[in-house]
């Protein structure tokens, strides 16, 4: 029988509220698509390129939205979505047509379900986080999605 997958959003929580929101999104069986890390430093291939595109058109798409710190992985990415007044999108809504565009615009599937997501609660939890971006590829082998031995996969033509 199948784990019951546990519902990853705060209860009863407006995500369309005014604020920042550090989210972490995660390619499908974790698998190193975008790139990979050399000297501390992400080195993004042609996917990671494209994701890391679509990232910063969100605005364009999305009035009300601004990107902060971001930072793309070999197997994920993480970065700090700005909700700004007028903003009619739930996050989860955002997220899902971030995912869809890019799996359509390549072809194949790369996301796993859902994402993760933190409302940034004040000015320091802010600083805090875009730290643990910034640092994130230095901090590669220690990072809860980092897997030992994995290689990047076939590159996206």
């Amino acid at each position: 029988m199948m784990k019951k997958r546990k519902y990853p959003r705060l209860k009863d929580f407006d995500y369309r509220s005014e604020g920042a929101y550090f989210l972490t999104l995660v390619c499908h069986q974790r698998m190193s698509r975008f790139g990979h890390i050399s000297a501390g430093k992400m080195v993004t291939n042609l996917l990671g390129e494209k994701v890391k595109q679509a990232w910063y058109d969100m605005p364009l798409l999305y009035n009300a939205v601004s990107t902060d710190a971001f930072v793309i992985m070999p197997n994920h990415l993480h970065g700090i979505l700005w909700i700004n007044a007028g903003n009619t999108r739930t996050i989860p809504q955002m997220m899902s047509l971030f995912k869809g565009g890019v799996t359509r615009d390549i072809g194949f599937k790369i996301w796993q379900r859902s994402f993760y997501d933190r409302v940034i609660r004040d000015e320091n939890e802010l600083s805090m986080i875009r730290q643990y971006i910034e640092d994130n590829p230095k901090r590669w082998e220690l990072d809860r999605l980092y897997i030992p031995g994995a290689h990047e996969c076939a590159p996206y033509r």
